[in-house]
């Protein structure tokens, strides 16, 4: 019973946070394509179309995006601050202990390949939303309106850019609890 209420409160919380992240910073491209898409929908079309590519490339390839090999790099750029706010971030964390009256229930390993296919998707997600908002970036500097191109722009560096990151992040994190795991035979705290 207190598994179901913490893991009800869990997917609540976090698909608030996510929800409320997506309406704000999908709002000026949505604004872009309905105001200026006229005349242009092959672009939007184009656009949609190789943003939605990046789910047919083997996962591996996305290796070659990591930006360093180093947590101390990420730690630079308060990428672990950022996360903070995030889906599955402290706060979030916190807001669901104080809804649910208790600290999550899960069995670590198992947890620990949860994790696995939550960065891959989250990623993945990310890096094709940052096409699309890149795409959408360029016409509508084509399309002459510079102060939506820049809010674009900023809104992806913020909904795409830093959730890159932060998947980089927790790939290197992730890495080095499971070889501690896998090294000490000893069950991580996350």
């Amino acid at each position: 019973m207190k598994k179901n209420r913490v893991a009800r409160w869990d997917m609540l919380v976090n698909q608030c946070i996510n929800a409320l992240y997506t309406i704000v910073f999908f709002f000026p491209v949505i604004i872009f394509w309905i105001n200026h898409g006229n005349g242009i929908d092959n672009a939007l079309m184009w656009i949609l179309i190789v943003s939605l590519c990046v789910y047919f490339i083997p996962y591996r390839c996305f290796s070659h995006l990591q930006l360093s090999k180093k947590k101390s790099f990420y730690r630079k750029l308060y990428i672990h601050k950022f996360q903070d706010f995030t889906q599955q971030g402290r706060y979030a964390r916190l807001i669901i202990r104080k809804l649910s009256g208790t600290a999550s229930c899960q069995d670590q390993k198992k947890h620990l390949q949860q994790l696995k296919s939550q960065i891959k998707a989250f990623e993945v997600f990310h890096v094709s939303a940052f096409i699309f908002f890149t795409g959408t970036c360029v016409v509508s500097l084509s399309q002459h309106t510079y102060t939506l191109a820049c809010i674009i722009f900023i809104s992806n560096l913020i909904y795409n850019g830093i959730p890159i990151l932060i998947q980089q992040y927790n790939k290197l994190r992730l890495s080095q609890i499971t070889t501690l795991y896998r090294d000490q035979s000893i069950h991580p705290l996350i």
